[in-house]
């Protein structure tokens, strides 16, 4: 999701031949993935030791906290069509907040959006305000002194700023701090998260993490982050649907990692899903987006993003056509394939899985698995997964009282119907019950320890399991 400057060119994974490029200067410099102890200390890591605050309560803090499933987008309409009509367009499309950009910049403009959001109930996450790059972005924070760098009380200073520009506007969520920071970074990144939350445990600190473009050096990337930073949330990007109608072959290895490292340790997962081409991607279908959202879920995704909301203006160089809304303010079909998605399962699925303990997730029926998964394999619960090829995870409610376990199905294919048979342990599953989202209630199967399901392309369906 990162904001390039006008004229930057895309790279295939991450929209910009940029950070292609830095990473290749950080490898010839040996400032790597691997490097990451060295590249901290070069970028000030070193200060003196102190007591960090705790993360709030991930109950406490907006989008992260509460029953509601976080719906968000990036890119959204430019000052002049920061208005309550088009607020409302968000809100009706489903969306739960928005991430300013698109020439949101200064804060007097932000303030205003910040309004309208208030107007509409929308909560915002606000980027690019330019104390919070002074303090995360251009400087390294480290009371030792250097160059180019802010002690902790001067950095201090910017993000009260910052955080005092915006924070009487209800709406207000936030701060982005970083789009896609790389490892030498995470030290000045974590002291400015430490700071906000000084500042207010209120709000969330939050910042985007890259797709894999470090290969088996991700989990280091990933953990670092996690470990260095000490985020409320794992956010990433990647893009799977490719030109020609192909697949991004290391999309779920992407996503299996980020699970892992959110599970170890205990942190929600977010991630951006793709609305448009550009550079060497398609026009994602219908069925498409619900696929990367299916597959979202499935993975244990806690939060949902767009990218993009509106369409970036082509004056910027980068090439992207169409995405929800057009650069002129015309809604598109991907617009209302969204809103459906949104509104009319997205919501009331999400609200079911958000606090839900992730526990297993495993492809049936495919032969062979695609980079970086792992074939279903039956458990106490579960006996055979029969048909076509289809995703199964597996939740709890997280509480060892509460024996209670769910099912999530999601179909591999966006492009055709998925019928399953799913046969439970007649000695532990006393019956199945499906989730309707128009209800918002389970309601026995015809059979009670089977499940026979017909997925849509891109659908998904969930099951709770009543046990003995």
């Amino acid at each position: 999701m990162h904001e390039a400057e006008p004229g930057s060119t895309l790279a295939r994974l991450t929209r910009r031949n940029l950070l292609r490029a830095t990473a290749a200067a950080a490898v010839a410099t040996g400032i790597g993935v691997s490097g990451m102890g060295a590249a901290a200390a070069r970028a000030g890591a070193t200060r003196t030791p102190r007591e960090r605050p705790a993360p709030a309560a991930t109950s406490d803090l907006p989008l992260v906290g509460g029953e509601e499933f976080p719906i968000g987008l990036f890119w959204p309409p430019p000052p002049f069509e920061t208005n309550v009509e088009r607020y409302t367009e968000i809100k009706d499309a489903g969306f739960t907040f928005l991430i300013t950009g698109n020439y949101l910049f200064d804060a007097h403009i932000v303030r205003h959006a910040l309004g309208v959001a208030d107007e509409v109930g929308l909560k915002v996450l606000v980027s690019d305000d330019l104390a919070v790059k002074i303090a995360a972005q251009r400087f390294t924070i480290d009371d030792a002194g250097g160059r180019l760098t802010l002690t902790r009380e001067e950095a201090g200073a910017f993000i009260r700023e910052a955080h005092g520009n915006y924070a009487a506007h209800p709406s207000f969520a936030g701060l982005n701090f970083f789009d896609e920071p790389f490892p030498e970074r995470y030290p000045t990144l974590g002291a400015a998260f430490d700071l906000y939350r000084e500042t207010s445990g209120a709000h969330l600190p939050y910042a985007n993490l890259l797709p894999n473009i470090f290969g088996d050096g991700y989990d280091d990337y990933l953990n670092g982050f996690v470990e260095q930073v000490r985020p409320s949330v794992v956010s990433f990007d990647r893009y799977p649907l490719l030109a020609g109608g192909a697949e991004d072959a290391d999309y779920f290895d992407n996503w299996a990692r980020v699970r892992r490292v959110g599970l170890a340790h205990d942190v929600p997962t977010w991630v951006f899903i793709q609305t448009l081409a550009y550079a060497n991607h398609r026009e994602p279908t219908a069925a498409e987006l619900a696929w990367q959202v299916n597959v979202s879920l499935a993975y244990g995704a806690k939060g949902i993003q767009y990218f993009t909301y509106w369409t970036p203006d082509p004056a910027r160089g980068e090439g992207f056509e169409p995405a929800l809304v057009t650069v002129d303010g015309e809604l598109t079909p991907r617009y209302d394939a969204a809103r459906d998605l949104n509104t009319r399962w997205l919501r009331q699925v999400g609200k079911q899985l958000k606090p839900l303990r992730p526990e297993t997730v495993g492809h049936a029926n495919e032969t062979p698995l695609p980079n970086g998964t792992e074939a279903w394999q039956p458990d106490t619960w579960v006996r055979a997964v029969t048909g076509d090829p289809v995703l199964v995870s597996r939740f709890s409610s997280g509480d060892a009282g509460d024996p209670t376990q769910w099912l999530f199905l999601a179909n591999r294919s966006h492009g055709a119907r998925a019928r399953v048979a799913v046969d439970l342990a007649a000695q532990h599953v006393e019956e199945a019950q499906r989730f309707d989202a128009r209800t918002e209630r389970y309601r026995p199967g015809r059979r009670k320890r089977k499940i026979e399901a017909t997925l849509e392309p891109g659908g998904a369906e969930l099951h709770r399991l009543v046990l003995k």
